[in-house]
């Protein structure tokens, strides 16, 4: 049997399947909980902010389309960045824990793993709100710079800036 797509889990959930959604809730919880908890910090936040996007895609699931939105994760991701942005409509505080794919970036840091994570916390702090947009969503959601172009609704060139700058601010920030 082929494995279904998130676009036909959602159609099947629409037709009244909620297997289909649980797929999904499942693929998507933890990646959607990392994002959630690093811009947010706050892990009790996270956990509600996480059932409020899936609660929107439950209430929006009937007016989702693949034309109109882009792809099932690019719309989930939208969802999700607006309701944190709405929980933290004041200014982001974001201390940033980063998962093993990010560290083999501080690999060459003559210190100790913990010591590593610390030096990246501390440098993703000093990043713009936009830069760790980036970022989260190249890491934790494991998108291509085209996706977060049409998730962050700007243009594919103004994302990749953001990338470059927040690279480049991150070795800044600890010192490379």
């Amino acid at each position: 049997m082929p494995e279904h797509t998130d676009e036909s889990l959602i159609q099947e959930y629409r037709k009244g399947d909620k297997e289909s959604l649980e797929k999904l809730y499942e693929k998507y919880q933890l990646p959607l909980f990392n994002y959630i908890a690093r811009i947010v910090t706050d892990q009790v936040l996270a956990e509600d902010i996480l059932q409020e996007v899936f609660e929107k895609v439950i209430k929006n699931a009937a007016s989702f389309s693949p034309a109109g939105e882009g792809s099932f994760a690019a719309w989930l991701y939208r969802i999700t960045i607006n309701l944190c942005r709405d929980k933290q409509s004041s200014k982001w505080q974001t201390s940033v824990k980063l998962d093993s794919s990010v560290e083999r970036a501080t690999d060459n840091i003559p210190n100790s793993n913990n010591s590593k994570m610390e030096a990246v916390e501390k440098a993703m702090v000093k990043l713009s709100p936009e830069q760790k947009e980036v970022v989260l969503l190249r890491v934790y959601g494991q998108m291509s710079f085209k996706e977060i172009a049409g998730v962050l609704d700007c243009p594919l060139n103004t994302v990749l800036g953001r990338m470059h700058y927040a690279i480049k601010n991150l070795k800044q920030n600890m010192g490379m």
